[in-house]
């Protein structure tokens, strides 16, 4: 017995029990009566293959078991057609009553057996039909129509010349002595015009078609992915053969785990600093190793101590200047001053200043101290010292030890010694430093412009501000840059002169550390390129593993055909 009336239910079946997403979708379509693929649902199995879609499971059709004892479902089919208005020379009271599953219809030669069949035509074909529809013989002419019924129909349908042909040909099946002769010297289109078998096993055929579909658009896009990959693989070559017996100066197509490797050497290169430094150091390395280059080096070391010699010192008095900030002093000097005064207004004589009593007292105090006087005597006129003029020398005393006097003294002296760096600072030539020079003309234009810039912002009377401070922060990074590059150049030319066999193994090994360092760079400028080729090779593998795969389930698709056809059709045949 069939566990399925049609074939449908079998194709539906091979769907979902093999938990195959893209072959469920297939079967689903098929069974649906989809006969082509569309790009989108193409582009959707593609998806399903490669497993970067999911598919949301149609429910399984009912199995003859679950219906047993059930009465059998109603076969939809046309019960009526007519009256008819203005179509052909049919009668416009002609309805047709079609009660039972054959009916004959017979009449004379132009009783209207044809127009009839023509009516029928409209509703099963979606060919136009090549004569007029209207009644050529009435004198007007009137837009023909005519009512149709089918079991499913509540009420009557009408169709006009605005609907479409073959509108019901899912259902209705129309056959005629033309259609027989095409099929008898042509082959067969199943479901074009007429259904050929009630059990639909065309469906199979529609599941292989569409499995073949697939594959030829994934054998399509393995060709593709395949010229791509041969492309990417010949740029990396050439990008990297320079890089003689490393992985990606041969890389090949199966070499997937060595390049995903490589990628994350590439991934984790980040400091260019270290590379700039070891490509440096073998500069100098290839100098110190030939009798020119030594030369060379002991030219440069001497550039670089007297160029070191040049911004020392203006940048110590940078630096000072920045400590003392005089125009700051010069304010806090004012305001000292001002207190100071206050205090001594009284001492002060008539017609003299502060300055003045203070350039008198200090010489004094020195011959006899105002706070303890050895002799009764005054220093300057030798007069006996009243008790109003000890108490006038302690009141000398008491400004000349006083804070005010030696914060002064201290503020006067730290203003001294700024206009000793201001002048260092404008007597310096930056145009003239380094003339000449075999340093660099990078290092030689930085040092220059810093040199200028430190004089424009360090001046008589001028704030020292955050452009003062990175002009001499500046200066201190040149400083010691020159000073750390003196020192290496001098090391070197002094290991020259001890063993020029060690500095060569030097040199090999830090071009060893440079190729190296050269190597992940150059993977790191093109990662891009090297996933984009370890994303194909995986592809690849995808492609050469999964499509060998499509020969058993064809085998399945027309395993199931014959047992349907067993099933349905030979079992059906027994019983008849």
């Amino acid at each position: 017995m069939p566990i399925h009336p049609d074939a449908i239910g079998y194709i539906r079946d091979l769907g979902h029990s093999e938990d195959i997403p893209w072959l469920e979708m297939i079967c689903d379509l098929a069974s649906s009566g989809q006969t082509t693929l569309s790009p989108t649902n193409l582009e959707i199995i593609v998806q399903l293959f490669l497993a970067r879609a999911s598919y949301l499971r149609q429910p399984a059709p009912p199995t003859a078991a679950a219906v047993a004892g059930a009465a059998a479902p109603a076969v939809e089919r046309l019960e009526t057609i007519g009256p008819f208005n203005g179509f052909k020379g049919l009668s416009n009271a002609l309805a047709v009553s079609l009660p039972k599953r054959a009916t004959i219809i017979f009449g004379a030669n132009g009783s209207g057996k044809s127009s009839l069949c023509e009516a029928l035509q409209i509703l099963a074909s979606h060919d136009a039909p090549r004569r007029p529809l209207h009644d050529v013989h009435a004198p007007t002419t009137t837009t023909p129509s005519f009512s149709f019924r089918f079991t499913s129909d509540s009420t009557s349908q009408l169709w006009t010349l605005s609907a479409a042909y073959g509108s019901h040909s899912t259902v209705l099946k129309y056959f005629d002595a033309g259609i027989a002769i095409n099929n008898i010297h042509n082959s067969v289109q199943p479901g074009r015009i007429i259904e050929l078998s009630p059990f639909k096993l065309d469906v199979f055929e529609t599941a292989k078609d569409h499995c073949i579909d697939l594959r030829t658009e994934l054998q399509r896009r393995q060709t593709e992915n395949a010229t791509l990959l041969t492309n990417v693989l010949e740029q990396i070559r050439n990008k990297f053969e320079t890089f003689e017996d490393t992985v990606l100066a041969a890389l090949t197509s199966t070499a997937a785990a060595a390049l995903k490797v490589e990628i994350k050497l590439g991934d984790s290169y980040t400091d260019k600093s270290v590379l700039d430094e070891k490509l440096k150091r073998k500069a100098e390395l290839e100098k110190a190793t030939s009798e020119e280059g030594l030369k060379l080096l002991k030219g440069e070391a001497a550039a670089l101590k007297a160029l070191h010699g040049e911004i020392e010192p203006i940048l110590i008095a940078c630096e000072k200047l920045i400590e003392i900030d005089p125009v700051a002093q010069a304010r806090t000097l004012k305001s000292k001053e001002d207190e100071l005064e206050v205090l001594a207004k009284s001492l002060i004589p008539s017609g003299a200043t502060l300055d003045k009593l203070m350039a008198l007292i200090r010489p004094a105090n020195k011959i006899c101290s105002f706070n303890y006087p050895e002799t009764r005597d005054c220093p300057l006129c030798k007069q006996k010292l009243r008790e109003s003029e000890l108490e006038l020398f302690k009141q000398y005393a008491a400004l000349l030890t006083g804070e005010l006097d030696a914060i002064i003294t201290e503020i006067r002296n730290l203003l001294k010694t700024s206009e000793k760096n201001l002048k260092v600072i404008a007597d310096s030539a930056p145009d003239d430093w380094a003339k000449d020079s075999v340093l660099t003309q990078e290092t030689v234009y930085a040092t220059k412009d810093t040199g200028r810039a430190v004089q424009t912002r360090f001046v008589v009377g001028g704030e020292i501000d955050q452009d003062c401070k990175d002009a001499a922060s500046l200066m201190r990074g040149l400083s010691d840059d020159l000073s750390k590059s003196l020192k290496e150049k001098e090391k070197l030319v002094e290991e020259a002169g001890k063993s020029r066999v060690e500095l060569i193994k030097l040199l090999t090994d830090i071009t060893t550390e440079c190729q190296g360092l050269l190597y992940s760079k150059a993977i790191s400028k093109n990662i891009e390129l090297l996933k984009d080729a370890y994303g194909r090779m995986r592809d690849s593998a995808f492609w050469d593993s999964s499509l060998p795969n499509f020969t058993p389930v064809l085998r399945k698709v027309t395993s199931t055909a014959k047992k349907a056809h067993k099933e349905l059709v030979v079992e059906n045949f027994r019983t008849r």
